[in-house]
């Protein structure tokens, strides 16, 4: 079972936490980073689940992130991180810019992060 973690935008720095809170009329978010009973709630935007999966250099990769990925008959590929299980990615060629395709979990590891959908 997957860890169940989250990331969310400050405005400055991303802040990682284990609870999440939408409220509806102000349409909010906010994070407790560690849980600890004492933890103040942090106003935050951009919200993304960690996947439980990690890419080639080790990095977290969250829901939002944007990651490359090479196949061979491919010159690059790059897209947004969808589900833990399989990953929505359009390729940076234009005859391709409105196909995806799921990247199968043996090459999970060939996934790079270079950046997110937030910052970039």
């Amino acid at each position: 079972m997957r860890e169940i973690k989250f990331r969310g935008y400050d405005g400055m720095d991303w802040i990682y936490g284990t609870a999440v809170l939408y409220v509806k009329e102000t349409d909010t978010w906010y994070m407790i980073e560690s849980g600890a009973p004492d933890d103040d709630w942090l106003m935050v935007s951009n919200i993304g689940q960690f996947t439980g999966l990690r890419d080639s250099r080790g990095q977290e990769i969250y829901d939002g992130d944007i990651v490359r990925y090479w196949q061979r008959n491919l010159e690059k590929a790059f897209g947004m991180v969808g589900d833990g299980n399989d990953f929505e990615l359009k390729t940076r060629k234009i005859k391709y810019s409105n196909q995806s395709f799921n990247v199968p979990s043996g090459f999970i590891k060939e996934l790079q992060v270079i950046g997110n959908i937030y910052e970039n």
